[in-house]
């Protein structure tokens, strides 16, 4: 469980811009290729989820904590 259904009040959130020092060059977000269509059309969705989970690399590479399923396949 990575906590995606995990009410928290408090998390000291802050915005990472582009550019700024502290964000990522990229975000990757695993999925599925069969949910391609609605990604494309509509964006990622957290569903009921409490937020969407982003690494700052692919699984592996160094650095990258990912909770990325070994299965996914977009």
């Amino acid at each position: 469980n990575q906590g995606h259904s995990v009410q928290v009040t408090d998390l000291e959130l802050k915005p990472v811009l582009a550019g700024s020092p502290d964000c990522p060059v990229e975000a990757v977000h695993g999925s599925y290729l069969h949910n391609w269509s609605a990604i494309k059309q509509q964006g990622l969705s957290r569903m009921s989820r409490t937020h969407i989970h982003l690494a700052p690399g692919l699984p592996g590479e160094e650095g990258v904590i990912s909770g990325m399923r070994g299965n996914c396949d977009l």
